[in-house]
């Protein structure tokens, strides 16, 4: 049987399910390591060789583009993650659907430069605009090979393919950055992952699309990928309408630092929760007939994300006063106070993803979209209070909308599925708390033990205070040893 063939083989994937999520997620865990630290070195490099003018002008972009994307997608690739029974043709058909929304999109976004540079009177943005479009069509040509690979549980290979793609358009942007290419070095990021993105999933699927077909349940699909693609849409309107407010309000500069600051505080998450949702979010659906075992699996990956990422952030935002200088140069020290604004939505994101996993894996898309119109006007007014404050006003906005909407979002995703409210609300808030007492005892103590001037002492012993204080928590205390006991489940599962 040929490797493609066998990506249409609708076998049971649910057996072994505790083996395959911990596999998974220790490759995923792994492979986020690596591009966590390579993404870090890059943007290290790319920062201290460019302005903030040069990041303030990429983000008056990827508002539009960024927004255009979600719909080349269209959820059909999570449609594919989890339904029951796919077939060659409709994969096939899926795929062209996409490709062809793509080339559209792709169209109407280099049409639309002319409005864009009058929007911000900015004429420096008609090439990146239209080189950025043209990565539309790449995406949509490797959409659906990525949903069959993570259907059938390849974990392994994707993460490898995403660490290789990482690594060289890190380093592409980095060389261009070093030798005064300014902007387009953080163009060249999306454009090279995106082509060595396609290059890798056809190569290792084997997979090469057909003749597009009726039927076949396209119809279903794309009505789950419409509410999916629904709710991502809204939310990143309005979750990115702070970059084109800032944007259009105080210019390429302050936006700049401000884009600098959310992407630093979001690095953490994006390089190890969205990989892991690639892991969680199959798995989860194919036990969603089995309420006991679904609950189990959202329990520990929960706690397991909360109690090694929101210390994660916690640290960065201890430490951030000495990494920027150190790292970024001191031209970047108007950015810590934006950091500051933003340190709520930094520790409450740690753990975003779970509602995600309700709503796709139970099949509740259209709660999900319904939750974004709800908030919406919610939203909008948090963010039009901090828009006259300037960066750091609206880092204070996103942070109280966090505060404000996460418990009650929980609730929504949570309704009417096998997940008890509290026992998710009690999962995520121990971190939290535990590392809040972390980083107030590591302060006060390295005031008693350090008053000198030397920034990367000061780094190491507030890190080093910090995690033996939190690791005295987790091991100590009587809710610490739920996840002790949820991570020696991981390291169990993983034994021969």
């Amino acid at each position: 049987m040929k490797r493609s063939d066998r990506l249409f083989t609708n076998k049971d994937l649910s057996s072994g399910i505790a083996r395959k999520t911990v596999k998974g997620g220790i490759d995923t865990v792994v492979s986020s390591l690596i591009n966590f630290s390579v993404s870090l070195g890059g943007i290290i490099l790319i920062t201290r060789n460019l302005t903030t003018e040069d990041f303030g002008l990429y983000g008056m972009v990827f508002f539009l583009t960024g927004f255009a994307s979600l719909f080349v997608n269209i959820g059909l690739n999570q449609a594919v993650i989890q339904w029951p029974v796919i077939t060659h043709r409709l994969i096939s058909t899926l795929f062209w659907i996409n490709t062809a929304i793509a080339s559209v999109i792709a169209l109407i976004m280099i049409a639309l430069t002319p409005l864009l540079v009058w929007f911000y009177s900015e004429p420096r943005l008609v090439p990146i605009n239209i080189v950025l479009s043209m990565t539309f069509i790449l995406s949509a040509m490797r959409l659906q090979h990525q949903a069959l690979l993570k259907r059938n549980m390849a974990f392994r290979a994707i993460s490898i393919m995403g660490v290789v793609s990482v690594v060289l358009a890190t380093m592409t942007g980095a060389f261009l950055a070093i030798y005064g290419f300014g902007v387009w070095a953080l163009v060249a990021i999306p454009v090279v992952s995106q082509v060595l993105g396609v290059i890798f999933d056809w190569a290792y699927s084997g997979w090469i699309p057909g003749k597009p077909g009726r039927g076949h349940g396209i119809r279903k699909m794309v009505k789950f990928g419409g509410n999916v693609t629904g709710f991502r849409a809204i939310t990143h309107f309005i979750s990115n309408g702070d970059n084109m407010a800032l944007g259009y309000a105080w210019g390429a500069g302050p936006l700049g630092l401000y884009i600098r600051s959310y992407s630093l505080m979001q690095l953490p998450i994006t390089k190890f929760n969205i990989p892991l949702n690639g892991v969680v979010i199959p798995i989860l659906s194919r036990i969603v007939d089995q309420p006991d075992r679904y609950r189990s699996v959202y329990e520990n990956m929960t706690r397991v994300i909360a109690i090694v990422f929101t210390p994660m952030i916690c640290v960065l935002i201890l430490t951030i006063h000495t990494i920027v200088p150190l790292l970024f140069g001191e031209q970047w020290i108007p950015m810590i106070p934006i950091f500051y604004a933003m340190s709520f939505i930094a520790v409450i994101g740690a753990t975003m993803p779970i509602n995600s996993w309700l709503y796709l894996t139970i099949g509740h898309v259209d709660r999900a979209l319904k939750w974004s119109l709800y908030t919406a006007p919610i939203r909008i007014l948090f963010l039009c209070a901090g828009l006259q404050y300037g960066p750091v006003g609206m880092g204070v906005a996103l942070s109280g909308l966090a505060i404000v909407l996460r418990p009650v979002g929980i609730a929504y995703a949570a309704r009417g599925t096998p997940v008890r409210y509290w026992q998710t609300i009690g999962d995520i808030s121990y971190p939290v708390i535990g590392s809040g007492i972390a980083a107030g005892i590591a302060l006060l103590v390295s005031h008693f033990l350090w008053n000198g001037q030397n920034l990367v002492v000061e780094f190491f012993l507030l890190t080093a205070l910090f995690f033996v204080v939190y690791g005295i928590l987790l091991l100590a205390t009587k809710p610490g040893k739920k996840y002790s006991a949820s991570l020696l489940m991981i390291i169990n599962e993983v034994r021969p």
